[in-house]
């Protein structure tokens, strides 16, 4: 009878032994896990945060290009200001509703908008037609991220490159599918339309139309 106590009492141990190991093993999987994770995180906030840091500079160089070359230049009717083979500035966009500045490119592919925003279609900027001008959401508060908080009344401002700057007050606002470009189209006055990713749908499009205020 005793013996058959301590074997129970003996098995009962180790029993305990293995739960408490495997208790352990388990608890340091989830202690790597839960590092891992962190430090992934870590990761990739930093990468976010330079990522930024890079775009920013590259279009603050851009701007400080458009503000010095058509300060100093005494040529008095720019098209555009040509930084390479393939780019070429032809003017700056402002809306201070959502604290944005960029240049704007003078055509559009997907290695140019990683810059800045670019024209898309239509004529160059104040001039009579509809000026389209594409811009990445990245959601990070970059290019056309902010888009989305725009409402009807609010101002953008265009300056060419021959110093005129024109107030356009938004009109419309909504989404389209990716395949609809009727926004597009052109028109007899001088407009200007936004076109950006929607926030939580890259198939859809936001569209932003405005027009010079009178």
């Amino acid at each position: 009878m005793v013996n058959q106590i301590l074997f129970v009492k003996n098995n009962y141990n180790d029993m305990d032994f293995f739960i408490q190991k495997s208790n352990k093993r388990n608890y340091k999987l989830i202690f790597s896990i839960s590092i891992s994770i962190v430090f992934i995180l870590i990761f990739y906030l930093l990468f976010s945060y330079f990522g930024k840091l890079i775009q920013k500079e590259r279009t603050d160089k851009l701007i400080d290009k458009y503000h010095i070359t058509s300060l100093y230049s005494s040529n008095n009717h720019y098209d555009a200001i040509k930084l390479s083979n393939e780019i070429s500035i032809i003017g700056l966009i402002e809306i201070p509703a959502i604290n944005l500045s960029y240049p704007i490119l003078s055509n559009s592919n997907e290695a140019l908008l990683k810059i800045s925003v670019c024209r898309f279609s239509g004529p160059f900027p104040n001039r009579d037609g509809n000026l389209c001008i594409a811009g990445h959401n990245y959601r990070n508060n970059m290019m056309f991220s902010k888009l989305y908080k725009l409402k009807i009344n609010d101002s953008i401002y265009i300056t060419d490159l021959n110093n005129v700057r024109l107030e356009y007050v938004i009109y419309e606002k909504y989404k389209v599918k990716q395949s609809n470009l009727d926004c597009t189209s052109n028109t007899a006055n001088a407009q200007v339309t936004l076109i950006t990713c929607n926030e939580n749908n890259n198939k859809e499009r936001i569209v932003v139309k405005a027009k010079v205020k009178e």
